[in-house]
């Protein structure tokens, strides 16, 4: 089960390192016991009319998580032997600074959605449903970053897209 479990994280993650629309350098890892983030810092007297699109968009980050869902496990069919599959969600958080609109996160958003919207990985080991609606966090569920993020002017939005992992059977 450990090797399926490393196959399956493997698996996505070189999926959203290929695929996520944001430079490795505002990609954050956190979540996965990857080393500690710093928030890029938000200029505002750096943003004109001229560059304000391509500025925001350079300050958007992403960070990744995986759960499972803890005795989810279900045979495939009534055959005590048969395959059985677990289920999970793949969780991205779009951070992107505040006050600006969102017209600039939007595009990168949609990016992310598509990135495990139906997708199957590891020769059908791992296969993703249809990736949630994206999801706009209020202040009031701010829990994830903290207070201070949302004092350093960070908005959230989150793509969810839930999978699930079909067992081997040995």
């Amino acid at each position: 089960m450990s090797s399926q479990v490393d196959t399956e994280y493997s698996a996505i993650v070189a999926r959203w390192r290929t695929n996520c629309p944001v430079a490795e350098a505002r990609r954050c890892y956190t979540q996965l016991g990857g080393s500690p983030f710093d928030r890029p810092q938000i200029n505002t007297s750096t943003i004109t009319n001229a560059n304000r699109l391509t500025s925001l968009q350079a300050l958007v980050w992403v960070q990744l998580s995986i759960q499972g869902f803890i005795r989810s496990g279900r045979q495939m069919g009534i055959d005590p032997n048969c395959q059985s599959h677990r289920e999970a969600m793949v969780s991205q958080q779009v951070f992107y600074p505040e006050g600006f609109g969102l017209d600039f996160v939007l595009p990168i958003v949609d990016d992310c959605r598509e990135i495990f919207h139906r997708v199957t990985l590891s020769s059908g080991l791992v296969q993703f449903r249809d990736s949630d609606a994206p999801m706009r966090v209020y202040e009031e569920d701010m829990r994830v970053i903290g207070p201070r993020a949302r004092e350093a002017g960070w908005g959230q939005i989150n793509v969810n897209t839930p999978y699930y992992v079909r067992e081997v059977v040995v």
